[in-house]
């Protein structure tokens, strides 16, 4: 899903603050992005609540990538932070040989099966002091 109404300076990462595996993810994306592109936001916050409302982001099952080319959700979100932060990262373009309805369907599996698998925390995530220049409310 693509959509150009607005530009983005910093590409800014939309994630579920509470699953485990989204917070591994983004754990994962700051150690590799010595670049500091990337802004993190909570799906549960106030900057998604104000920037994706006019797009159909109506479930927190979903990665979110909002950057200058639109909003990118699900497999697409995920492959393109990886791409983008290269090195290892880049091997996802082999991914992308696979069509995004087969990427989305096991992408939508572990998204439903990411608190049993991964666990779910009783609140958000809290941004320690090194990471607060980074994370959107």
């Amino acid at each position: 899903m693509h959509n150009s109404e607005s530009k983005i300076i910093q590409p800014v990462i939309y994630f579920d603050s509470v699953c485990g595996l989204c917070n591994s993810f983004v754990n994962t994306i700051m150690a590799w992005d010595k670049q500091q592109k990337y802004l993190f936001a909570p799906l549960q916050g106030d900057t998604a609540a104000e920037r994706l409302t006019t797009h159909s982001i109506q479930s927190i099952n979903t990665l979110v990538l909002q950057d200058d080319r639109g909003i990118h959700i699900k497999s697409d979100a995920a492959l393109r932070i990886l791409i983008q932060l290269g090195g290892v990262g880049k091997l996802a373009y082999l991914a992308r040989i696979v069509p995004r309805a087969l990427r989305d369907k096991v992408y939508d599996f572990v998204a439903a099966n990411r608190y049993r698998w991964f666990g779910k925390k009783e609140s958000c995530r809290i941004p320690t002091a090194a990471e607060q220049s980074r994370f959107l409310a």
